[in-house]
Parts: C-alpha cells; structure tokens; sequence
C-alpha cells in the first residue's frame, strides 16, 4: 500500500510538471498545480478532525511595481523589431499593467483562494459546518493589501452561503492584521531580520550562481532564438525575463494559450531554462540547506503553528480553524524548516541539465496562492497529525507515513526548534554593534 501511494504521489509530480510544459517558477497561477481531489484518507476510520491549521501565501497579483517599469521598458525595446513569418505574436506590443495596481490582487487571485476554501470545507464538512464565530476560525494576514484581499477570498470560499447578510447571505471575518515591517517576526520575518537583509537580500555575492547563469550557454540559447524571432539585438537577460513572465500572466489572466503571444516566444526548453533561473535565485536566498539563516529564520511561525496545535490536545481553545495569509518568501522557507526540501546536489550555474528534474522546484512548492495545511485528528483518545502541501498529502520527516503520524512524534520532532527561536532569531538576525 505504501508502495502505491507513493507511485501515486510521483505521478501526481510527473503529471504536474509536464501538463504546463514548463512552470513559471513564483508566478505560476495556482491552478496549473491545483488539486480538485475531495477525497480524505484519515489515519484511521474512527478519526475526527479537531483544527486545521493553515499558511497561505496570497493570490495571483498584478506585476510589482519594479515588474510593471520593466514591462514599459520591454514595450519600448521589441517595438523596434518585427515579428518573424508565422508567429503568433502581434507588434506594437504595450503594456497592460498601470502603476496604480501594483501587487494588488487579480481576479484571478480572488478566484485561486477562493476555490481552496471551497475545497477545505467539502474535505472537512463536520469542522467547518458551524456558523462563523472569530472565537472559532481565526485569520491573519500580513500588513499588505494583497495578503488581507487573500485573506477574504480564502474565507468566501470557507463560508460561502452561510452568512446572515443579503440575499447572498454574505459573512463578513475579522481579519488580525500584523505589524508593518520590520516588527512582523511571524508573516514577514525575512523583513525583520537585519542580517539576512545585510547579507542574503543585500548581496549579489548570495546569488553569483544566478549571475552566473544568466551569462551561461542556456540562456544565451534562448537569447538567440528570441532575437531572431523579433528581428533584434542585445535582448537583455531582464527583457528576455519579462517575456516569460508576461508569458505567466498571459496564461493566468487572459485566457492566453502556449502557442500565441508572448509563450510563442518561448519554447518548452526556453521556459524551463527561465524557470531554473529563477530557482536558483530563490534556492540561494530562501531555503539553502548549507545557510541556516535562509530558512531556520521562520522559527517563529512555526511557533505559532506548534502552541495553536497544542492548545486543541490540552483542551485549551475553541478553535477549529487558523488561517494566515502571507508571502512566497514565507512559504519557501517554512518548506525548508519542516525538512521537506530534499535538495540535497545545490543548484549551481553549470548543472542545468543534471537538475531538470530537481526537488527543489518553485513553480509546485510556493506558486500563487501556495498553502500548506496541519489537519489534527483525536483518534479514540490518541491524537494524530497530517500535513498538505498545495492541498496534497505529504510526509514529514519524523512520521512514518504521510496518513498517520503521532501528534506527540510530530512535537517531539519540532518543538527543541520552537522553544528556543527567541535566542536562535536573534543569533541569526542581529547585527554587530560597532563602536
């Protein structure tokens, strides 16, 4: 049986992967990789499900405002070229992204969130059946539009139809809206750690193995095969990174397809080189196994998860329900913490080829709208724990199976690293003082 989860756990990877041709590393939509199973497999059949308890990361959002200047300036750069026979691919291009939307979410991001609360609620049924009470399902999000937006939309998918408001019967939530940065320790740590910004975010030393590969073979590669199909010189590596981006968001907000636009520009190879670019960016700054400081700095978070878990077993809460919206950088660095990042061959600028089909993958562990859940079971007087990433069951590293793991295993595991975050942050993130 086991052996046959496991098949089935790879095809589900497998199937994942090769569907899209090639993912879009953090800006994949969440339904290239979404699962519609409803289906749940408890440890055992007398189980009852006693909390779920979630991180999100946000939904589909418009550019950054970085992105959107990028996007003005790609406009200006092919609009010089002409587009070679048989594309299909129209010049003028122009931008459709403004500077007043920026990171604001889509709809498309409304609709991501909004879907997996959906699904949380015919997984769970009996949990969630009860009217909305914040005593019972608790949210928070991060200081940013985009987080708060997301927060609601997981909420209207949650609590859809159950309201008392309107012919809709609409449930308005509170949402506990954390510190401004730098003060958020548990959604944004990565901004409150002055060290990692010094000497991770800071730093092009942290990511030579990216410079590097923008200037290597493959990209050249693709370098020359977009410039001749638009007729043009001196591509930058940026231009040639916002027509794969501009790919992603054609495909996730205007029903685009791989074969017109700006994903005719790309081949499947040419994506998978953009997408391995980006990874090893992220590897190198948010869940490099070699530098604690890229992802042990979420300790916090994990805190939060371990105490909220532990206040069901000893019988000291009421809630059913935790739900945190925040940020891929959150997200990436958590899949570290709970030792579920296998990577263990780092990515480097000169072994493209030997990682196409690395672990460490973006695109599956924190794509837009990225979540990952804890279900706690009391099973006839036991208590056991299961974990879903991107709504899947996977298997932690202390449990035996990914179906039934001892909730006292599952703290045993953790709980050293949870206790003694407040010194382990600190010796992390503080600065020097010099004189």
């Amino acid at each position: 049986m086991a052996f046959c989860r496991l098949l089935i756990c790879a095809f589900i990877a497998h199937s994942v992967l090769s569907s899209q041709e090639g993912l879009f590393s953090t800006k994949t939509p969440y339904s290239f990789i979404e699962n519609d199973e409803l289906n749940v497999t408890k440890p055992h059949p007398e189980c009852i499900v006693k909390q779920i308890n979630m991180v999100h990361r946000h939904g589909h959002r418009y550019p950054s405002g970085g992105d959107t200047t990028k996007f003005k300036q790609l406009s200006d750069k092919i609009n010089t070229g002409r587009v070679a026979p048989g594309l299909n691919f129209t010049l003028p291009w122009y931008s459709p992204f403004e500077m007043k939307q920026k990171s604001m979410l889509t709809r498309t991001g409304e609709k991501e969130l909004y879907g997996i609360g959906q699904r949380i609620k015919k997984r769970f049924p009996d949990l969630l059946k009860a009217e909305y009470s914040p005593v019972t399902q608790y949210f928070m999000s991060s200081n940013k539009v985009r987080t708060i937006h997301s927060a609601n939309s997981i909420a209207s998918g949650l609590f859809d139809g159950n309201g008392a408001l309107g012919g809709g019967r609409i449930q308005p939530i509170a949402i506990d809206v954390s510190p401004k940065d730098p003060n958020d320790r548990l959604l944004r740590f990565y901004d409150a750690c002055p060290k990692y910004i010094r000497n991770i975010d800071d730093k092009n030393e942290t990511i030579i193995e990216y410079l590097k590969f923008q200037k290597g073979a493959e990209v050249q590669e693709v370098k020359k095969k977009v410039e001749q199909k638009l007729n043009l010189k001196d591509l930058s590596f940026t231009n040639l990174e916002m027509i794969y981006v501009g790919c992603a968001y054609q495909l996730g907000m205007f029903d685009g397809t791989l074969e017109s636009g700006f994903c005719a520009l790309l081949e499947k190879e040419d994506r998978q080189v953009f997408e391995y670019a980006s990874d090893l960016e992220k590897f190198y700054t948010e869940s490099n196994l070699q530098n604690p400081i890229t992802y042990e700095i979420g300790c916090f978070l994990l805190k939060d998860i371990l105490t909220t878990l532990e206040q069901v077993v000893e019988n000291e809460t009421e809630s059913v329900g935790i739900f945190r919206s925040t940020h891929s950088q959150a997200v990436t660095m958590m899949f570290s913490l709970f030792g579920l990042n296998k990577q263990t061959t780092p990515l480097r600028h000169d072994n493209y080829v030997e990682l196409l089909n690395r672990h460490f993958r973006s695109s599956i562990i924190a794509p837009f709208s990225a979540n990952f859940y804890f279900v706690l079971y009391e099973c006839s007087g036991e208590w056991k724990i299961q974990l879903y990433w991107n709504e899947r069951l996977v298997k932690m590293p202390c449990c035996v199976s990914e179906l039934d793991c001892g909730f006292d295993v599952f703290m045993d595991h953790y709980k050293d690293m949870a206790d003694s975050c407040s010194e382990t942050f600190d010796d992390l993130c503080d600065l020097p003082f010099i004189h």
